[in-house]
């Protein structure tokens, strides 16, 4: 019963990581692009193509390193660098130092998949 839980408990965090950092943003677009000074609604959807982006090319990263190396050990460093990731994105100064973060962020989150 203990396997089960945790495989829940793992599973859900994951699943949960994915959507509420999606959800979290999408509504802010709006501060994001006051707080940086963006004058195009163009920069302000950049945020969520390099959220595409980097759940996109971070699968051909890790689903062979999963494979390779297990999937236990690629989902907990993946989770790691997800936290790093949004506090660095949390504490960006620029609007490009944040974008290229959300890349970096959501390309090591895909280990959730």
């Amino acid at each position: 019963m203990p396997r089960q839980t945790e495989l829940i408990a793992i599973s859900a965090l994951l699943m949960s990581s994915v959507a509420l950092s999606i959800d979290i943003m999408l509504p802010s677009l709006g501060d994001i692009a006051a707080a940086f000074g963006l004058q195009q609604d163009n920069d302000r959807q950049l945020t969520i193509v390099m959220v595409l982006a980097g759940l996109t090319f971070g699968q051909f990263i890790f689903g062979p390193c999963s494979e390779a190396t297990g999937r236990k050990p690629m989902i907990f460093l993946g989770l790691g660098i997800f936290c790093a990731g949004s506090v660095v994105c949390a504490t960006a100064i620029s609007y490009g130092q944040k974008s290229h973060n959300i890349y970096y962020d959501k390309f090591y989150d895909i280990s959730s998949k």
